[in-house]
């Protein structure tokens, strides 16, 4: 019986620091999630601000755009506008075509 508590020992003896090496790569992986944790909640922080510096930037090229398109829009209303007979002048007819672009 003596043998087999001094055999048993000596088994388990060289387990004592490979289990403490267990817990310190454990703790270690531990803190390193905790690590990778923040910083992707702080990623997710900067995106979020991000996308809303995004989403505000591209709803105001948008309000300009509908604006722009509304100036356009009157301004060709305009053109349809003119009487016909000033159109056959050819003096006017020439200002018309220089300011339509065509």
């Amino acid at each position: 019986m003596e043998r087999f508590i001094l055999g048993t020992a000596m088994l388990l003896l060289p387990l004592g620091p490979l289990c403490a090496q267990i817990f310190d790569q454990q703790s270690a992986k531990q803190k390193l999630l905790v690590e990778q944790i923040a910083v992707l909640k702080a990623y997710r922080l900067t995106a979020q601000q991000g996308y809303k510096v995004c989403t505000q930037g591209w709803a105001q090229v948008g309000a300009s755009a509908g604006r722009t398109y509304a100036l356009h829009v009157q301004y060709f209303a305009a053109l349809a506008a003119v009487n016909p007979q000033l159109l056959a002048y050819v003096q006017n007819h020439a200002i018309v075509k220089l300011t339509s672009g065509h």
